[in-house]
């Protein structure tokens, strides 16, 4: 699952080649429910976050049944 998720993502990195990281988006925040304008860079190092947080969540989680002997 990891190698496949990894596959996925190198396969949308590939996609910003052609792209100019400092071209300006209109984008809908979710968390404010308001618009604003950001740049594509912004945009891609704000989901590398997100996800480092979410892969740190998932290094926890193995280490906490990994010591309790219990499988995910």
């Amino acid at each position: 699952m990891i190698e496949r998720s990894r596959e996925q993502a190198r396969g949308q990195f590939e996609r910003l080649e052609g792209i100019d990281p400092g071209a300006i988006r209109q984008v809908r925040r979710l968390a404010s429910g308001g618009e604003g304008a950001l740049t594509v860079a912004w945009c891609v190092q704000h989901a590398l976050i997100h996800a480092g947080e979410h892969w740190g969540q998932i290094q926890l989680n193995a280490q906490l049944y990994g010591r309790s002997g219990r499988r995910p």
